[in-house]
């Protein structure tokens, strides 16, 4: 999840064919259920995808700008993970309204960390995303790894 220019380590930012986004994603997800549940459970995770997602864009408040530094795969699997959870109260056309979506899940989830984030509602859509996340990067990197496997010799 981190990505390297030139020798110098710069922050890490979302990437769909990374091997343990799936892993984070779930996990984040798994701590969310346990705080609806009340169980005691660290937020490591879940400020994991925070960071992940607060590096992955750039809002310039008041400008109206918003900058995905994500790829394209990204942003299509951050989309659909938006969509099936039904994190945007409508369809997102634009890559600045997935942006400003993304800012938004990343301060819930950093809300969550700090203990300020606390709604039930927002809590579940958090969850909900995490899980539609996981399953994203998972299929993705499962079509990719299908994709390269060599054709079998019966099948030409």
């Amino acid at each position: 999840m981190t990505t390297a220019v030139g020798g110098t380590s710069e922050k890490p930012v979302l990437q769909i064919l990374d091997a343990g986004l799936s892993l984070v994603a779930s996990k984040a997800a798994i701590e969310i259920d346990c705080l609806l549940l009340g169980r005691k459970f660290g937020f490591e995770a879940v400020n994991q995808l925070a960071r992940l997602l607060e590096n992955s864009v750039e809002v310039t408040e008041g400008a109206g700008k918003a900058q995905s530094l994500m790829d394209a795969p990204t942003v299509s699997a951050v989309d659909k993970a938006m969509s099936d959870s039904e994190w945007a109260a409508g369809e997102l056309t634009t890559i600045d309204q997935l942006v400003a979506e993304a800012a938004k899940i990343a301060g819930v989830a950093s809300g969550v960390v700090s203990g300020s984030e606390t709604k039930k509602e927002s809590l579940e859509k958090l969850r909900a995303f995490c899980v539609a996340l996981a399953r994203c990067a998972s299929a993705y990197r499962q079509s990719i790894f299908d994709e390269q496997k060599p054709v079998h010799r019966y099948r030409k």
